[in-house]
């Protein structure tokens, strides 16, 4: 009998074993820390958050930049600690004209407030970006609850290049 229950207990050993290694592996492989991702190029971001209506600023609202999964608390003025933030270039529109700037994904919410998410902030590498406001609503009805959603376009010079580029000459 001491030699079955040393035999399933060296096998349950080893499950749980292979188990905390595939735990680990799995946990270590999807969570995204930002001091333990090695970028290339970076910038900085300082976000500002706004009652919409009054233009208040909001003390202890939550933003999540989303590809990094990095969270912040805005203080009594509505900012956020200066962010070091990855460069991720969208590639999508590397085929037309390539972009030297990454985008970044922002959200922010505060209980009594509609989310708001905000999608395309471009970050230019090695630059540190002020005056990016997020505006959140405050919840006064069951209507209110609906997020806002706003995009970044690029820039105007961007824009017009691709243009220039693309449009036939009569």
């Amino acid at each position: 009998m001491n030699k079955k229950f040393l035999i399933n207990v060296s096998i349950l050993s080893l499950l749980l074993f292979l188990e905390l290694i595939f735990l680990s592996y799995s946990f270590g492989k999807n969570s995204i820390n930002q001091t333990s991702l090695n970028f290339a190029q970076s910038g900085k971001i300082q976000i500002k958050v706004l009652e919409s209506n009054t233009l208040s600023p909001i003390d202890n609202a939550t933003i999540c930049i989303i590809e990094t999964r990095h969270y912040e608390t805005t203080n009594k003025h509505g900012l956020s600690n200066i962010i070091t933030v990855p460069i991720l270039r969208n590639t999508n529109f590397d085929l037309s004209l390539t972009r030297n700037w990454g985008e970044l994904t922002i959200l922010v919410y505060k209980n009594g407030y509609a989310d708001n998410i905000s999608f395309y902030q471009s970050i230019i590498p090695n630059t540190t970006r002020m005056g990016l406001i997020i505006y959140l609503n405050p919840i006064t009805s069951t209507d209110d609850i609906s997020p806002t959603i706003s995009t970044e376009e690029p820039n105007i010079s961007y824009t017009q290049r691709l243009i220039k580029l693309y449009k036939k000459r009569i």
